[in-house]
């Protein structure tokens, strides 16, 4: 022990050196040594204690040492970055404190920011909001608290105020803000900056710049079809001038896979394999890139110019084909498979097919009369639109829409009695349907909430999803009703987050819910909580149809691909008063009729070639 006191005593030991020492000694060993040192060796020596028992996961040591800290060095970065350290790692519900009392201090401006910056991902989104906030109050200049901020309102839908913070970035000097100001641009319809943006960088590319920026531009460019022929005729230009220092990987990056799509060399075999019976396909597509005129198109196995006397299809390719890796993506198979069956079987046709790359998701930028077969979209005229099912391994099948957007959702219900065979085959798939504990999106098995009281169940949506545009009420205020509506009847009210959601809004909102003795925010399995509850309600969620296939009653404020089968209200009088008369009668009575169209017109199993094939040939002749 006297040999590592004179160790430490010294002033020519080196760090490692020094680090591993400390790694050996115990904390009273450690605080031993440090009699004789003056105020900065000691705070600098209790630092880097706390560093190691942080890197050792030793939480005694940690806590011993934070408290040594904060006794001799109350005031200094030491003491308050491992505050900061220990709640970050080991106690999340003191992190936000920890960080305000960082940000306060009177600790380097450049320190406090860094810390901030790095360690307030954990918290909540909205108290994340609160310490980037009181990080630019401190450091107006800081580039990562601005990115951060518009990140975190874009992901609100508050795009104005995203739009300010990216801006602010890229005066700073960011290389990024461009790319996060485009999409905000468009969603608030600014044409005039968004067609300037994508300009401006489509004219400074050079050959780092296009790998770093084509995948987002070529996902907005559809809209604007004044850039598209400039925009892919550079794009052309830089890859021909590239291809032969572009490796197999990047050139089919460039070419096919334009949008979020994750493109590491894991997925390139496997791709290269998907595409070969496509390819002339791919590269027909990749021809019709920009053009406007003197189209490509695929006639009798043989690639060859449009005619104006050609009848066939427009057929969008969307870029899920190029995803082989994204492992929360189950979806991206389950749509290869049903959109690949719906290829082979335009290819195998007599059908003249004008070949077009999808790179925006939710538009299909037409550029023929020919019928079109896309990928999510709203069209203006009969075409087929395909969407992933909210019914694990199934694919939508619609004239002109998806979602409440299709003309199915308008469609009304037969009311002639189905014959017992429909209805045999109806229970069969309800029977199978129940047993599964498959749901669009993977969840969680976690043990449901402890209530008190029978419950109404109450799922959340992203609140960006497009398909809000169909909501009658705001999720603040059906809430609001519901929680009423539990507590004048006794019941209790258990909410679910959508698992993509990364509202800081929503964040919030369930921040306060969860302090109400009557609602339990719970992320437990949907299959468990539509069984146990009463009854569901939701906007125009997957998980109300799931609960109607379960044999629950929903209420929606919203339409949606199955709303036609549920309580719809329009108003916040409607929704007490269907809360109100479902609690005395929930039974749900949902049309057999409904059923069976939903499943053998509408929605379509991948693996049934025959049944896409004839609602194929029904919409194509």
């Amino acid at each position: 022990m006297k040999l590592n006191k004179q160790l430490i005593k010294s002033t020519i030991i080196g760090v490692k050196v020094k680090i591993a020492l400390v790694r050996k000694l115990h904390h009273k060993a450690i605080i031993t040594c440090l009699q004789g040192y003056n105020i900065d060796k000691r705070a600098a020596w209790l630092r880097l204690g706390f560093s190691y028992a942080l890197e050792s996961e030793n939480q005694e040591l940690c806590l011993k040492m934070l408290k040594r800290l904060q006794a001799e060095f109350p005031n200094s970065l030491a003491s308050k970055s491992a505050a900061v350290f220990y709640s970050y790692n080991y106690k999340e519900e003191n992190l936000f404190d920890s960080l305000t009392e960082l940000l306060s201090s009177d600790c380097k401006l450049g320190d406090k920011t860094r810390i901030a910056l790095k360690h307030s991902d954990r918290l909540p989104l909205d108290l994340q909001r609160q310490v980037l906030l009181g990080t630019l109050l401190q450091n107006p200049k800081s580039i990562g608290a601005n990115m951060k901020l518009g990140d975190i309102f874009f992901n609100n839908g508050d795009y104005h105020r995203a739009i300010n913070h990216y801006s602010a970035a890229k005066t700073l000097g960011s290389k990024t803000a461009d790319m996060k100001l485009l999409p905000c641009y468009h969603a608030t319809k600014d044409d005039v900056k968004a067609v300037a943006l994508i300009i401006n960088l489509t004219l400074r590319w050079n050959r780092l710049n296009l790998m770093k920026t084509h995948n987002l531009l070529s996902r907005f460019v559809p809209f604007y079809p004044s850039t598209s022929r400039q925009f892919f005729k550079r794009k052309k230009e830089l890859i021909g001038s590239h291809h032969k220092t572009l490796s197999q990987k990047d050139l089919i990056d460039l070419r096919y896979v334009s949008g979020y799509e994750d493109t590491s060399d894991k997925w390139l075999s496997k791709f290269i394999e998907f595409g070969k019976k496509w390819q002339p396909l791919f590269e027909a597509a990749y021809q019709n890139d920009g053009a406007t005129e003197r189209l490509a198109c695929i006639s009798n196995g043989k690639t060859r110019l449009l005619k104006d006397t050609d009848h066939g299809v427009e057929l969008f390719i969307p870029t899920f084909f190029f995803n082989h890796k994204t492992p929360n993506k189950s979806i991206y198979d389950t749509l290869r498979k049903g959109y690949g069956h719906i290829i082979d079987h335009v290819l195998n046709s007599n059908l003249t097919v004008v070949p077009r790359f999808q790179y925006q998701w939710r538009h299909a930028d037409l550029l023929t009369t020919l019928k079109p077969i896309c990928f999510h979209s709203v069209i203006d005229r009969k075409g087929i639109v395909v969407q992933e099912s909210t019914l694990s391994g199934r694919v939508n099948i619609d004239t002109q829409g998806y979602a409440g957007f299709s003309e199915w959702a308008r469609t009304p219900i037969p009311t002639d009695p189905i014959t017992d065979e429909k209805l045999i085959d109806v229970n069969k798939f309800i029977k199978t349907f129940n047993i599964s504990r498959n749901s669009k999106y993977p969840q969680l098995e976690r043990d449901m909430p402890t209530m008190r009281n029978r419950y109404i169940f109450f799922p959340l949506q992203v609140t960006t999803d497009s398909v809000n545009a169909l909501r009658n009420l705001s999720t603040e205020t059906a809430i609001k009703i519901a929680i009423d509506f539990c507590r004048e009847h006794n019941i209790d009210l258990v909410v679910k987050r959508h698992p993509e959601c990364k509202s800081s809004n929503i964040d919030k909102l369930l921040r306060v819910l969860d302090h109400e003795v009557d609602v339990h925010i719970s992320t437990s399995n949907v299959k468990d909580l539509i069984e146990r509850s009463i009854f569901t309600v939701c906007a125009n969620s997957g998980v109300g149809l799931e609960a109607l296939l379960r044999g629950k009653k929903v209420i929606t404020y919203g339409i949606s691909d199955y709303s036609k089968a549920t309580e719809n209200a329009a108003t916040g009088e409607e929704l007490f008063e269907l809360l109100n008369n479902s609690i005395k009668n929930p039974k749900l009575d949902i049309p057999a009729a409904f059923i069976y169209d939903y499943i053998t017109v509408f929605s379509h199993c991948i693996h049934d070639r025959n049944g896409l094939t004839t609602r194929l040939n029904n919409l194509l002749h």
